[in-house]
């Protein structure tokens, strides 16, 4: 605006922008008064007299960031936010006909319209809060009947219960606050996190359980069903991209599988499901969607790998890994027992390699078997 509205005690008016001047201006504005009135060899008289004059400046107009706002907001509302009307009955679009953007713009209207009625509905919370138990609790009855089904020793111990209800509370609860809160997207639901630490702990098929179960639980808090396919797709890589890990490191193996896994899904379900303005749009917001889903996937195996000796301690779960680290022939006690008992340490590698080799033979666990021979 090039003018500017001045309210006093009982009046307001409108001045020129170029006639109200801030202090700064006015301190130069009087420098190149005084230098034009007194002699350009007077520079004592023009620096006293300039120190004595700015010595007396004060402003005499206060800005006012909430009128201003206010002021701000009454004019938008003022502005008329319908661009037409379609009466009751009346076609939009025909058959056969161009689609134009008058036409996009009333459809788009009719959607917005639509769930603005539907959010007017009182019930309505609370009918998809009970929604949302529903489906979590068919979700979570799923997941013991098949440990009870196909797991029979892991559902007879209670504090399994405990541990799988974690697994699945923690994507849950990141979901809860992606859904409240604009700024945390729902690409850093880590259901990754869940179905890696549920594979390592036990086996690749109870991952890929615990990722559907947290997928979906979790896309019933969002509502979306782009967020649906990305966590099925991305926990299941998760579950199967360490189902032979043998050491720490090669978690990080699987932060390439879940990213590819990521930039897929993304880009797939982006374009199935487009909803954007432009195709530059699109790009834009997948960039992003993929750079989240990258830090999620960094995130899940680093998180993981600082989780699961938590677990391992907690529910007394052995894993792989820590039978690897038993069987280390560097331990103190195996290295105490080769020299104080040399025949004894050699016959119990012997009986553990054989143990180990028989172990292959019927598809049984051969690291298993050799730790506990």
């Amino acid at each position: 605006s090039d003018s500017l509205n001045l309210v006093g005690t009982s009046e307001e008016w409108t001045v020129p922008l170029d006639q109200v001047r801030d202090l700064e201006q006015l301190t130069g504005h009087l420098q190149q008064r005084i230098k034009g009135a007194l002699l350009p060899e007077a520079t004592r008289r023009i620096r006293g007299t300039y120190e004595l004059v700015a010595s007396f400046l004060l402003p005499n107009l206060t800005y006012s960031d909430a009128e201003t706002e206010a002021r701000r907001l009454k004019a938008a509302n003022a502005i008329s936010r319908f661009k037409g009307s379609v009466l009751k009955g009346e076609r939009i679009i025909d058959e056969h006909e161009r689609v134009t953007s008058d036409h996009i713009d009333k459809l788009r209207s009719l959607v917005l319209h639509q769930n603005q009625e539907r959010q007017r509905d009182p019930y309505l919370p609370t009918l998809q809060t009970v929604g949302r138990f529903v489906i979590s609790g068919i979700m979570v009855a799923m997941l013991f009947a098949f440990l009870g089904l196909f797991r029979e020793t892991l559902y007879k111990q209670t504090s399994n219960f405990i541990l799988f209800g974690i697994l699945v509370l923690i994507p849950a609860i990141v979901a809860h606050y992606a859904a409240e809160v604009s700024f945390i997207t729902p690409f850093l639901v880590p259901i990754a996190l869940s179905a890696i630490i549920a594979t390592v702990l036990f086996d690749a098929e109870i991952g890929f359980v615990v990722s559907v179960v947290a997928a979906v639980i979790c896309s019933s808090i969002l509502g979306s069903l782009q967020h649906s396919v990305v966590f099925m797709v991305t926990g299941a890589v998760g579950a199967f991209a360490v189902r032979d890990v043998m050491n720490r490191g090669d978690f990080y193996r699987s932060i390439a599988y879940i990213s590819v896994a990521y930039l897929l899904t993304i880009l797939a379900t982006g374009i199935l499901f487009f909803n954007y303005a432009t195709l530059a749009d699109f790009v834009q917001r997948a960039q992003w969607d993929v750079i989240f889903g990258v830090f999620t996937s960094c995130g899940s195996a680093i998180l993981a790998i600082g989780l699961l000796p938590i677990f391992e301690s907690t529910f007394n779960v052995v894993t792989s890994i820590t039978l690897l680290e038993l069987s280390d022939l560097n331990r103190p006690l195996l290295r105490n027992l080769a020299i104080r008992a040399p025949g004894t340490y050699s016959h119990s590698i012997i009986m553990a390699s054989l143990s180990e080799a028989a172990a292959e033979a019927i598809n049984a666990d051969p690291l298993l078997s050799r730790v506990g021979c």
